[in-house]
């Protein structure tokens, strides 16, 4: 009990809901330009997280909670921002230690943050070519 994530935003910006199997958690939320709010999650309840919103999480007795994160066009811009400044650093990197190879520097920022610049836009395209489809 009492485990905890530290003040943080999600990964890439994203969406994200948490649903409690069983326990209570304590969410401390910073909206943009807000006071922070403060929810106690408990068994059976799911709290959804905006993309963006910094928070902290505590266990406050054993915990079993499923979550998910997703990116859609409400935040895809701000998801293409972490993607674009982790690739910065990573090509810095790789230019202190004259690694050249694409795939290389791909596998890295696979490696940070769990997606690279390709699947990032074959992620848009298909889901641009999925709306036209609709159409």
């Amino acid at each position: 009990p009492h485990s905890r994530t530290l003040l943080h935003s999600d990964v890439l910006n994203s969406f994200s809901w948490s649903h409690n199997v069983l326990g209570e958690k304590k969410w401390t939320f910073y909206p943009p330009e807000c006071p922070a709010v403060v929810v106690h999650q408990r068994a059976g309840e799911t709290m959804f997280v905006p993309s963006g919103w910094q928070h902290e999480v505590e266990n406050l007795v054993e915990t079993l909670s499923v979550n998910h994160n997703w990116i859609t066009a409400a935040n895809i811009d701000l998801a293409w921002r972490c993607v674009f400044a982790e690739w910065k650093a990573v090509e810095k990197e790789c230019n202190e230690w004259n690694i050249t190879d694409f795939a290389a520097r791909e596998s890295m920022l696979r490696g940070c943050i769990g997606l690279d610049i390709t699947s990032f836009f074959l992620m848009t395209l298909f889901s641009i070519l999925k709306l036209i489809k609709n159409d």
